[in-house]
């Protein structure tokens, strides 16, 4: 009976695990992930909204002169790619993370 009752519990946790995980899962494809954007070498940050390869992409979250917080459905490469290609900035000049949650 202990057995049983072992497996199914077993069987249930197993569920449970999986289904947050689903669960996190389309919740990041649908709202993205969040990434800081900071501008190095005393540069100020350009103004994101007015970028048309941007738009729809990216939702600030919050700014300051050079550092901005985004919620994002394109990973932090293309990001930062694309800042670095519309701004004409090199690598070390724009600095994009992922934000741990």
């Amino acid at each position: 009976m202990v057995t049983i009752l072992a497996i199914i519990f077993g069987f249930l946790l197993i569920f449970a695990i999986v289904r947050v995980v689903q669960i996190k899962m389309g919740v990041t494809k649908r709202f993205g992930y969040h990434y800081t954007i900071t501008m190095n070498h005393g540069l100020k940050l350009p103004d994101l909204i007015k970028n048309d390869n941007l738009r729809g992409k990216i939702k600030i979250i919050s700014a300051t002169d050079n550092t901005c917080k985004v919620q994002s459905q394109i990973n932090d490469t293309e990001l930062k790619t694309t800042l670095m290609k519309d701004y004409g900035l090199d690598s070390t000049q724009v600095l994009v993370e992922e934000v741990q949650k």
